[in-house]
């Protein structure tokens, strides 16, 4: 009320997300889009990340971008490397890594965003028919990779496994990895693309995408044999999908490959991969009718030498992002 726009932003953000208050999400957007217009960067991004998501507003690439583009304008840093990653001429991201500025300059590089190509996914190559596993090579280049390794690098912790009997995360000895969790407050427009374009590959809405997380795996360490699904042994297994509901599949995108070791196996399918940098990878989780496919054990092995970096990304057959649609879709994607 006194004006302060951090502030405005803070509150907004509050009861988007219902954290310890009313979920107002209407409200709470365009709390965040006035202190946008009037001078806050942080919001301005925001903003970006959320009309580019289609969270409480119509989903809108053109107003996604001049929203990063005032961001980047008003000084944020995090919007200036995104324009940065999502431009399409090479040179003038250069320029701005450098410091070579121009009063235009992120005007310029919002003109050169390409959104139809950033936003299309070939059909892959398939490396298994049942259950489906896929390949998307060349699916991101070397500046989104470098770009998500960055992002997580100062913010990685344990990597947690969910105990259903506490209904809690917690450390676990066969999960020594580390990751970085990235929820709406962190996202960056260059992640929300990432969906899309990952959303576009395999045919699900991008409404039934949980918070990714980007994966590190030191030399030793590993993430033993388990699934991605939400385990028919699980406690209330019933109620838990009724609440989350199933994950239907994982799509992972490699961002390095300088190590050795590291695959990501599936000993019941005798099948083991190691990812170039910037191949995307998918499998499904359940069988066509929605339930628990037993044959998609798998494991993240460790690596030998260097490090590994994953981004990685679970999909629920049903909406999870808040201020989308509600409706629900098969437990199969339609085009994997």
């Amino acid at each position: 009320m006194a004006g302060d726009l951090v502030a405005k932003r803070k509150v907004g953000l509050r009861i988007l997300l219902g954290d310890r208050a009313p979920c107002l999400g209407e409200q709470g957007v365009r709390l965040i889009a006035e202190a946008g217009m009037q001078g806050d960067a942080a919001a301005a991004e925001l903003c970006a990340v959320l009309v580019g998501a289609g969270i409480y507003r119509r989903q809108n690439w053109n107003e996604a971008l001049d929203w990063l583009q005032l961001a980047a304008e008003l000084g944020s840093s995090r919007a200036r490397g995104a324009l940065g990653v999502l431009c399409s001429d090479p040179a003038l991201a250069a320029e701005a890594e450098r410091g070579e500025v121009r009063t235009d300059h992120w005007r310029r590089l919002r003109a050169n965003v390409d959104m139809a190509t950033l936003l299309f996914a070939d059909v892959g190559r398939t490396l298994n028919v049942d259950p489906p596993i896929r390949v998307y090579e060349r699916f991101v280049d070397a500046r989104v990779c470098k770009w998500l390794v960055t992002r997580a690098r100062g913010r990685l912790s344990p990597a947690l496994v969910y105990n259903p009997e506490r209904r809690a995360l917690e450390k676990r000895p066969e999960r020594t990895n580390t990751s970085a969790g990235f929820t709406l407050e962190d996202a960056d427009l260059v992640q929300i693309v990432l969906q899309a374009r990952i959303a576009a590959a395999i045919g699900v809405p991008f409404r039934q995408f949980e918070s990714p997380f980007v994966l590190h795996y030191a030399p030793g360490e590993t993430f033993h044999d388990h699934y991605d699904f939400v385990d028919p042994d699980t406690p209330d297994y019933d109620q838990e999908l009724a609440r989350n509901g199933q994950r239907i599949a994982t799509f992972l995108i490699y961002l390095n490959e300088d190590y050795e070791g590291g695959s990501t196996d599936f000993p019941r399918l005798g099948l083991s991969h190691k990812g170039k940098a910037g191949e995307g990878f998918c499998f499904i989780n359940t069988l066509p009718d929605g339930t628990a496919d037993l044959r998609t054990l798998h494991a993240g092995r460790p690596p030998r030498t260097g490090e590994k970096w994953v981004f990685t990304q679970f999909i629920r057959d049903r909406a999870v992002v808040p201020g989308t649609s509600t409706e629900t879709t098969a437990g199969f994607p339609t085009v994997i």
